[in-house]
């Protein structure tokens, strides 16, 4: 077995600005009408899968930095929930303003990365849902989060744009 590498700050940011480029990608051309569509079977529309996204960066953040995310009770949390909570704090959000807060809340993450001395990417975060890691293995979630979704987003616009039922 090959030997795990380190996330260090420029690892870290490559990950993330490589997934904000293919965010970008994925998300090209997007219109309001079709932004508001289904993009789940779920029924979470691309639009909302854009929000969740920068709230997962905002919450991520707030954990990395040793803080709740707001409105969350640690010890009593419901991933459900809180995302079904972050889904309608976005409603009546339009396209530019989910992409914004996208951007602003990768860029927050981008911020905190390029602040922390080396050292501090083995400092551990703890969270009561998703355990103990270290800073540096914490910080490259967001990324990862964000990279899922937008492989949703991808098949889902490849179904619409090819005439299937995304």
């Amino acid at each position: 077995m090959s030997e795990e590498k380190p996330f260090t700050r420029e690892r870290l940011l490559r990950i993330l600005d490589g997934q904000a480029r293919k965010t970008a990608h994925a998300i090209a051309g997007l219109d309001e009408a079709t932004a508001d569509q289904a993009a789940r079977e779920d029924g979470w529309t691309a639009k909302e899968i854009l929000a969740h996204m920068a709230s997962g960066h905002e919450g991520m953040l707030a954990l990395a930095q040793g803080r709740a995310p707001a409105g969350v009770a640690p010890e009593s949390f419901d991933l459900d929930a809180y995302n079904e909570e972050q889904r309608q704090r976005a409603a009546g959000w339009s396209l530019a303003e989910v992409i914004a807060r996208l951007e602003a809340a990768r860029a927050a993450v981008r911020s905190y990365i390029l602040e922390l001395d080396e050292a501090d990417y083995g400092a551990t975060v703890h969270t009561p849902w998703l355990g103990d890691h270290t800073q540096g293995q914490f910080l490259v979630f967001p990324a990862l989060h964000e990279g899922g979704h937008r492989a949703e987003l991808e098949r889902w616009r490849a179904a619409v744009e090819g005439g299937g039922d995304g």
